[in-house]
């Protein structure tokens, strides 16, 4: 008896969405599928306790009232400020009240519809105890829907039904399903279903995104264009770039601009990549993705389509798969398969590939990506590459808080030794071909890899904001600038307006497509840095984290997760709700 309450409140999510009958039936399927789901996980408690009768029918009165007022008020601070409520929102609220525009009257009627649903709610219950067991019966079609609306969300996330898709990211507690591999085996479904083809037409302004804020176009000379190469070695951290570890990163560097405190925008891979592309904050990627058919590519890649650039972008990490490619390389042609069994093994025949890509058109502009996976766990390299000793059998799933981290660590060094081999070849292929002075080349990672460096046994990434998974090496050889050392804090947003001011004498404001700045000339100032997992984010406000979670905030200082914030900036808390909003429609 809830669920139409809570379809109703829903509507309060997609004012802008174009409507027609797949994404109508999608709706429909979510509000009485997967928001039961929601609804039953919530009111758990109150089912285990149904043998006490008056105990269980408050717990879900109370339950289920303030989950349909929290959707009333999600759905208003969502239509501001294009975030859900969570303990990041509430903190801000409470240092930051003003500045939200509440006033007491505010608050009062605020009050007022949490009085009113509770009394809904108790007469729902009331009237529900007196219904026939019989509509029991309902939880079949409840559940098929639920089935129905996931593979409707499976077959327009791979065919980029943005119709669809693009409401999936405005709902709240929503986390829909994705499968290739169901798409694959089971693709007649989704033609019946009507979800074989793109859209073909779909309005930028109906997306929930708006990005760039205006057309951008570069004004280089067309016989001045460099070639660019993005060198991208996976779970690469900050203290791991030396003279002993990767020698010819490290020679190269020392030509090169090299930032020495560089903040990858994720602790996983498509939250690095995403920013180093986009140069927009990560929180940003659920809508990206979602619109993808809509943007088709970040500024960056339109910029170097425009001028005529030919591509070769090489990678064997599942790029497809996380919708990597249709949101950075939509029409481009991508490399993915490549000779081997062991990482070591597909990165060797993919950096020969690469080498071969550079040689053929070095008459012409090119742009070069490769993405190296042999440093990523468990940590790939040939047996007679072993400089820092033998790691043995590499294990993460047997690690706890006392595990010796040196065999681990040994073998992290060992494969980025190996890779720094293959990035030298690179070096030399372009030196050789007499094409180094006219190529611009970019070395960094996606994010770092911790060894329970913050002894409370974390390993590896994706699960805290601290220093050693998001600070990366980042190299920059841009030819005709000065080698420089630079101190100043950087991020991975900070890459692509870079690129687009000093490569392409774009004139226009940054802020018309990135929330990061051109790293040769940054300020002394402090700025809210943004960088996400795949289910949470952080704001990182100098040494400060605020890592956000569905239901939980957690403070600490970048350096040490066992160190608590003390006080709070608030100009720079607010600045970075700002800039994680200013790229949305609003309505």
């Amino acid at each position: 008896m809830n669920l139409p309450l809570v379809g109703l409140v829903l509507t309060r999510y997609l004012s802008g969405i174009s409507f027609n009958t797949p994404n109508i039936l999608y709706l429909v399927f979510l509000s009485f599928g997967y928001y039961f789901i929601v609804l039953f996980a919530l009111n758990l408690p109150a089912i285990l306790l149904s043998y006490f009768r008056r105990m269980s029918l408050f717990l879900f009165w109370l339950i289920t009232s303030l989950f349909l007022y929290y959707l009333v008020l999600d759905g208003i601070v969502y239509n501001i400020y294009r975030f859900h409520i969570n303990l990041f929102f509430i903190e801000l609220f409470f240092i930051d009240f003003e500045n939200f525009g509440f006033t007491t009257g505010i608050l009062m009627f605020g009050i007022g519809v949490l009085a009113f649903v509770f009394f809904v709610e108790y007469y729902i219950i009331k009237y529900a105890q007196n219904m026939s067991s019989r509509f029991l019966y309902l939880l079949i079609p409840v559940s098929l829907m639920f089935v129905f609306s996931q593979i409707i969300h499976i077959y327009a996330f791979a065919n980029d039904r943005t119709d669809i898709t693009s409401i999936s990211p405005r709902l709240p507690l929503y986390f829909p399903i994705t499968s290739s591999s169901f798409v694959k085996k089971h693709g007649n479904i989704g033609k019946n279903l009507g979800l074989g083809d793109k859209l073909a037409k779909v309005s930028k302004e109906n997306s929930s995104i708006n990005y760039p804020k205006k057309q951008i176009s570069s004004k280089i000379e067309k016989d001045s264009l460099p070639n660019i190469i993005y060198i991208v070695l996976e779970s690469w951290r900050f203290d791991m770039m030396d003279s002993i570890i990767s020698p010819n990163i490290y020679k190269f560097s020392k030509k090169s601009i090299y930032a020495k405190n560089h903040l990858s925008t994720g602790n996983s891979t498509t939250s690095g990549i995403f920013g180093m592309f986009y140069g927009i904050h990560p929180t940003y990627w659920d809508a990206v993705k979602a619109n993808s058919s809509i943007i088709d590519n970040p500024v960056l890649i339109d910029l170097l389509k425009e001028n005529d650039y030919s591509f070769g972008v090489f990678t064997h990490s599942n790029f497809t798969r996380f919708k990597l490619s249709a949101a950075i390389f939509n029409n481009i042609d991508m490399y993915e398969k490549f000779k081997g069994n062991k990482d070591w093994e597909k990165d060797k025949d993919m950096n020969k590939r690469f080498i071969n890509f550079i040689e053929k058109n070095r008459t012409k502009p090119f742009f070069g990506f490769i993405f190296y996976t042999s440093t990523h766990h468990a940590y790939s390299y040939p047996e007679n590459r072993e400089k820092f000793g033998s790691a043995g059998k590499i294990n993460m799933g047997l690690v706890n808080n006392n595990t010796d981290p040196r065999p681990y660590i040994n073998a992290y060094k060992n494969a980025i030794n190996y890779v720094d081999s293959m990035v030298n070849e690179i070096i030399i292929t372009l030196r050789t071909n007499k094409i180094d002075t006219n190529t611009i080349v970019i070395i960094t990672s996606d994010h770092g890899e911790e060894f329970n460096d913050n002894r409370e046994n974390y390993w590896g990434h994706g699960s805290n904001f601290t220093k050693y998974q998001t600070n990366v090496p980042l190299i920059m050889y841009l030819p005709g600038k000065s080698p420089e050392q630079i101190d100043k804090q950087t991020s991975h947003i900070d890459i692509a307006p870079s690129l687009i001011q000093e490569v392409f004498k774009v004139e226009d404001n940054i802020d018309y497509y990135s929330n990061g700045r051109n790293i040769f000339s940054l300020s002394n100032d402090i700025r809210p840095l943004v960088s996400a997992s795949y289910v949470n984010h952080a704001l990182i406000i100098g040494k400060d984290v605020f890592a956000v979670y569905p239901f939980s905030l957690k403070k600490y200082k970048v350096d040490d997760i066992n160190s608590k914030v003390k006080s709070i900036n608030q100009s720079l808390f607010r600045q970075g709700v700002n800039e994680m909003n200013w790229f949305y429609n609003k309505d």
